[in-house]
């Protein structure tokens, strides 16, 4: 849960705050969505949500790299 590398030691000095970013202890799906760890829905209020500052950006850009590397493989595979 706390790979080397991957926590920073101001986060390991602040557990309480930290551990509600872990997905793994996060308690209900209204939590998923607030913390935008999943966007599920229609395509106007997932806009709207992916529009909400740098979790957007993330969001483009992780759709960006989907469509153009994962997308094509599987249209050849299941197209």
């Amino acid at each position: 849960m706390f790979p080397p590398g991957h926590t920073s030691i101001e986060s390991q000095l602040r557990p309480g705050h930290a551990k509600r970013k872990f997905i793994s202890l996060i308690s209900s799906w209204q939590e998923v969505e607030d913390g935008l760890y999943a966007i599920v829905g229609s395509p106007p209020p997932c806009a709207r949500r992916c529009a909400r500052g740098s979790a957007g950006r993330l969001t483009l850009k992780n759709m960006t790299l989907f469509a153009r590397e994962v997308m094509p493989a599987l249209r050849a595979e299941f197209g």
